[in-house]
């Protein structure tokens, strides 16, 4: 039996600015078998076909390819530059339409393609629709204004006898006089003094006139000192102490501690059970990241509350950018139906409590994040093979969701029932 693979769309890289619009644009994917192994130092054959119009739109335009994934299973590719095979990529209107990209893979190399996958063209490649600004030809002819019979009350109009005036005054202008302020004591020695100053006290500064309220200095040391005694810290100003955090001390920019010792930050990797959930994905540093909820919502649940209202989250994609997301969908659908659960609402709701402390802080995830959670799914666990909601929107009747079965993307009307799982950062 023929395995049938997958391939998981990665990224779409935007244009490559030089002196005129380039007709192409990157493509990179990640190549995986059936068991979601990666495909890596292989030769494949690709088909990428853009249509116009809708995911089952027709074809203006497609090409092939035959290219080797490298060592992490990644291809890389410049859609505009492959074999032809109907359509001309320079005549595409991108900004006439909307516009989906088929890919379709053979991993022997060939033409016979088994896997298929589809997904929208975003605002990257409509950056070609700045070519047109190449192809404007004619004159243009500028007319300035003439102004004339200006309202002589308004004081625009400047007469020559004004001009003449002007004149006078700029002639005769004086330097003011300062007579009742600190200015006009300066005397020709001070001048001469000032000008004497140098880096080292060499006895031509003298600040004996200088009145210094040592007992207000003193009293406000004594009472930072009280202050900090409060909280367990020590100061004193003999020159011979230091300030001392106490042991529940944590900087400002750490926003979760897990305990009081002060030492080094705390680290976490993928699968660690930690802060309310699973840890499915963590920046270079392993201090931050994503944390998966342990299960499913208890049922599949509409993005909607029957009604489809526009939320303004369809540019809303990437890291941590589910959480924005989120507070904007429920409150713009929670008027609508206030006793009606939708997908972002009961992630909103959900809370759990780990070794003594609750999390409450979770939300449905974006696009972007759904995929990351998406490729460590084994590694959380109990996930159904069926689509999951994402909190981005595509227009007013559909959302982005994800197939869980295989990794593609699209689009599900609102009013559809699909699974949801609550994400958190740290």
């Amino acid at each position: 039996m023929k395995k049938i693979t997958t391939v998981l769309l990665a990224i779409l890289i935007a244009l490559t600015v030089f002196g005129q619009t380039p007709e192409k644009f990157s493509y990179q994917a990640v190549i995986r078998n059936s068991n979601n192994e990666l495909v890596t130092n292989q030769n494949i054959g690709m088909q990428i076909s853009i249509l116009q119009g809708s995911v089952n739109g027709a074809s203006v335009y497609v090409e092939t390819h035959s290219i080797n994934t490298n060592t992490n299973g990644l291809v890389s590719l410049e859609i505009g530059t492959g074999n032809i095979q109907s359509g001309d990529f320079t005549n595409i209107d991108w900004a006439g339409d909307t516009f989906f990209i088929k890919t379709e893979t053979d991993l022997t190399g060939g033409s016979d393609y088994t896997i298929t996958g589809t997904t929208q063209l975003l605002s990257v490649p409509y950056a070609l629709h700045a070519k047109t600004a190449e192809s404007i030809t004619g004159e243009i002819t500028e007319t300035d204004p003439v102004f004339s019979d200006w309202d002589k009350t308004t004081g625009i109009s400047i007469t020559e006898s004004q001009i003449t005036d002007l004149g006078a005054y700029i002639e005769s202008e004086n330097d003011p006089v300062f007579t009742n302020s600190y200015a006009a004591e300066i005397s020709d020695v001070d001048i001469t003094n000032l000008n004497n100053l140098s880096g080292v006290n060499t006895g031509d500064q003298d600040i004996s006139g200088i009145s210094i309220n040592t007992q207000a200095i003193i009293d406000t040391a004594s009472n930072l000192r009280n202050d900090l005694a409060e909280k367990n810290n020590v100061l004193t100003l003999n020159n011979s102490t230091v300030f001392t955090p106490s042991a529940d001390y944590q900087p400002a920019t750490k926003k979760y501690v897990d305990d009081n010792s002060g030492s080094s930050p705390t680290t976490y990797n993928i699968g660690d059970t930690v802060l309310g959930g699973i840890v499915f994905w963590v920046d270079e540093s392993g201090e931050h990241g994503l944390i998966a909820a342990t299960s499913d919502y208890e049922s599949t649940i509409k993005w909607n509350t029957g009604t489809n209202l526009y939320t303004g989250t369809k540019n809303g994609d990437g890291l941590y950018s589910g959480e924005m997301n989120t507070a904007l969908i429920v409150a713009v659908q929670m008027p609508d139906n206030q006793g009606f659960d939708f997908a972002a609402k009961v992630c909103a709701d959900y809370s759990v409590t780990m070794d003594g402390i609750p999390y409450g802080d979770w939300y449905l995830p974006s696009r972007y994040e759904l995929n990351l959670l998406y490729l460590q799914k084994d590694i959380v666990g109990g996930f159904e093979d069926a689509y999951y909601w994402s909190s981005i929107e595509d227009y007013t009747p559909s959302a982005y969701v994800q197939d869980f079965s295989n990794g593609n993307q699209g689009i599900n009307a609102k009013n559809d029932l699909n699974y949801v799982r609550p994400i958190r950062a740290f």
